[in-house]
């Protein structure tokens, strides 16, 4: 795959040629653990379109992405997490969202994942700030609700904000709110204290 980016023409079209013939016999496994390195090839500036290409239906490939997808599912190490920020951009995770907010064990993972289900769009940054809406369906309060016992305060802070943004029940809000107020992790005190003060309730009484 490098060689696709070689200075010389010559070099370039045998390695296009040798890739395309080995493409059908490549372990997919293998494809998935220098994934990153593929999703970058696109940067390089001496490869044909051709060879693009040639990358662009590695990456796709149905057995690829699966593989990607388990390692996500599957680790609990940090590239699992720069995985999940990656393949957010693309709906290749939204089937997994809820299972990856509340299971998964990485708490950074399921706190990204939390986020981005909870507010129904993902955004990120590359050369210019991005967005796109994920359009599972599901009981987004119930869910949040849930994450409220998330050993992350990441994850709590998520969906703290969502339930303070969007739970109908006053009594119950109120209730949720004030169990956060001194809460030693601060932008969650603070979350509970900003949006008591905007309900009215004088919280320091």
């Amino acid at each position: 795959v490098n060689r696709l980016n070689d200075w010389v023409p010559n070099v370039r079209a045998a390695a296009e040629a040798r890739l395309s013939e080995m493409c059908a016999r490549l372990d997919r496994g293998l494809l998935a653990r220098c994934i990153e390195y593929l999703w970058r090839f696109d940067e390089y500036g001496r490869a044909s379109s051709a060879g693009r290409e040639i990358v662009a239906g590695l990456i796709d490939d149905d057995a690829t992405a699966a593989a990607v997808r388990e390692w996500v599912l599957q680790k609990s190490d940090d590239r699992s997490l720069r995985l999940a920020q990656h393949l957010l951009r693309s709906p290749a995770l939204d089937d997994l969202l809820i299972g990856l907010a509340t299971r998964h064990k990485h708490p950074r993972l399921r706190a990204l994942a939390a986020k981005a289900a909870l507010e129904g769009v993902f955004s990120w940054r590359s050369r210019t700030a991005q967005k796109r809406s994920i359009s599972v369906a599901f009981d987004r309060a119930a869910m949040a609700l849930s994450l409220l016992k998330d050993r992350s305060a990441d994850v709590q802070h998520h969906a703290l904000q969502h339930l303070s943004q969007n739970l109908q029940d006053r009594a119950a809000l109120d209730h949720i709110l004030k169990r956060y107020l001194l809460h030693p992790r601060q932008k969650l005190s603070e979350t509970a204290q900003w949006r008591l003060g905007k309900l009215g309730v004088d919280w320091l009484a």
